[in-house]
């Protein structure tokens, strides 16, 4: 049996719904022939009969009942998926999922976010904070639509980069620290220091752990953590030094006692903040309109 075209099911119910051919023609405004020659091309493909034709007109075949079921759940199916699809072209429900790394929440939540919320405020927002191995594998999965990290030189042929902005990794230390008078400092004068650092699997790191391995610096963490605000707690107690962007403790900076110093070796000037989707993945409406508030108003994304 070669697969049969979808199409004709259409008239196969049109005819077993009136019970006749004629009446099946008339109500569709083709000729009662039209009608005939697509039973018979169904029944040619399925080579099986679909229809019975009796005095008191045309009645289904097991066969042909068999596939008026399947026609009744698939209209019911394609009906229910476009009514979605029409709800969410209107942005009226639906669901964006988004994977983050922990320093662009702020930024995430006080830009696109809130901005996003008050023009659709029926479209549920899903957020998963993860570090960067994990925000690339979440995406390739499709388990989130739209992932915001901080890495460098993404190679990924699956992982589509929609929008980018450096972000150079700076020294974050305590007001009063022998360092703060400094305008630059380099990954040699801070591995002195106790430091801490978020662990392995995040991309902060790795740009880290690569600068490290070209200024040929040992740089032997006090404190890892997968956590940035322990980052900055440890920071701000006086208890370490740290590397961050910026913008991750943009709040902070204006209230606590912390300082940004700008770091001279070259390869922490070139870490972005990235906007990623899968190749070739479809966006839910409500996603594909998330991703332009991302690109507009998230705050990490402006130079």
């Amino acid at each position: 049996m070669k697969n049969f075209n979808h199409i004709r099911l259409r008239y196969l119910a049109e005819v077993i719904n009136t019970g006749a051919i004629r009446k099946a023609a008339t109500k569709m405004g083709i000729a009662p022939s039209a009608v005939s020659r697509q039973i018979t091309l169904l029944e040619e493909e399925l080579g099986l009969g679909v229809i019975e034709r009796h005095r008191r007109g045309v009645i289904p075949t097991e066969v042909g009942q068999l596939l008026m079921t399947y026609y009744r759940q698939y209209t019911a199916q394609r009906n229910s998926i476009l009514a979605e699809i029409k709800s969410l072209q209107g942005l009226h429900s639906g669901t964006v999922h988004i994977a983050t790394g922990e320093g662009i929440i702020q930024d995430l939540i006080n830009g696109p976010l809130h901005t996003f919320k008050k023009r659709f405020p029926n479209i549920a927002i899903s957020i998963q904070v993860m570090s960067a191995r994990e925000i690339l594998g979440t995406i390739r999965e499709d388990e989130a639509e739209i992932g915001l990290l901080l890495n460098q030189n993404l190679k990924d042929p699956s992982v589509s980069i929609r929008g980018k902005q450096t972000q150079p990794l700076v020294a974050i230390i305590p007001r009063d620290h022998p360092l703060a008078n400094k305008k630059k400092v380099s990954l040699e004068e801070l591995s002195l220091w106790p430091i801490g650092l978020l662990d392995e699997r995040f991309g902060i790191r790795q740009v880290i752990e690569h600068a490290a391995y070209v200024a040929k610096v040992q740089l032997v963490p006090s404190l890892s953590t997968n956590s940035i605000n322990c980052l900055i707690e440890h920071t701000t107690t006086g208890k370490g030094i740290t590397i961050l962007p910026e913008f991750c403790v943009r709040k902070q900076l204006e209230h606590d006692d912390i300082l940004a110093i700008s770091i001279s070796d070259e390869i922490l000037k070139n870490s972005e903040i990235q906007i990623i989707t899968r190749v070739g993945r479809y966006l839910s409406p409500a996603a594909n309109r998330f991703l332009s508030y991302c690109l507009r108003d998230l705050p990490a994304l402006k130079a």
